[in-house]
């Protein structure tokens, strides 16, 4: 039987098209098995790194606590010993002031040894009138210096303690700012761990969610559709079920 070249011309669509799409469906369900497995590995490599990058935020929070924490207590320090030595000079100045005291005492008892001598010598009753005023006079001038000896050296003293307090407290508040800051940064690291690491395990989750297989299939299933309609032209065109075959046979070359 001779097949009609209209007919043979459909069949041999049919048939192109058929391979056409069996290929294109194998080619199609390659390319999603190996996108699939990319984007696994790249969701897989991005969850790791999100891991390394929250330890290092972690480290870098300790990091920061703990320089924050030395630096705290080396200002503390430096403020103690300032404190301490203005004690000291506190301290220096009220021992100058007892040994000032002390020489002004002597000073004003030899003067008043001398005046009492030279007015014996004269004969001066030294219990009354002008000798006793003089007397009077030079133990009141003792005592004025005696005072003014003692408010100086307490003046140092108090400007030397004002200057320790100064000092312990401007270290004081300079080594809780230095903390705070310290703690504010770490904080800050410790957040952003906790975010990385978050991030980090929905890419893990979304990483295992991927099946390179699975997204074949699917591409392979959503192939199969334009598969049976190629199949179904080509039965449609096909008089015997095999036109091609037929035609290669008659003309003996098969």
């Amino acid at each position: 039987m001779t097949i009609p070249s209209t007919q043979l011309a459909q069949a041999q669509l049919a048939q192109a098209s058929l391979i056409g799409n069996i290929g294109g469906g194998v080619m199609s369900a390659a390319g999603s098995y190996y996108g699939a497995q990319e984007q696994q590995g790249n969701l897989e490599f991005q969850s790791k790194m999100s891991g390394i990058n929250a330890d290092i935020a972690d480290t870098n929070a300790n990091t920061l606590l703990t320089i924050g924490n030395a630096n705290a207590d080396a200002i503390r320090t430096v403020g103690d010993y300032n404190a301490k030595m203005a004690e000291l000079g506190a301290q220096s100045a009220l021992l100058t002031g007892q040994n000032q005291v002390m020489q002004q005492t002597l000073r004003a008892g030899q003067v008043a040894g001398t005046q009492r001598a030279v007015m014996a010598a004269r004969g001066v009753d030294l219990g009354e009138g002008s000798a006793a005023e003089v007397q009077a006079s030079t133990e009141m001038m003792k005592d004025i210096d005696t005072h003014t000896i003692q408010y100086n050296a307490m003046g140092q003293a108090l400007g030397y303690r004002e200057q320790g307090m100064n000092a312990k407290l401007q270290s004081g508040v300079q080594a809780m700012n230095v903390q705070s800051n310290a703690e504010m940064g770490a904080l800050s690291q410790r957040s952003q761990a906790v975010g990385l690491n978050a991030t980090g395990a929905m890419e893990s989750a979304s990483a295992e969610g991927i099946s390179p297989a699975g997204s074949a299939a699917g591409t392979l299933l959503t192939s199969a559709g334009k598969v049976a309609q190629s199949w179904y032209r080509y039965q449609q065109s096909s008089g015997s079920g095999d036109p091609l075959g037929d035609f290669i046979k008659k003309n003996g070359w098969a």
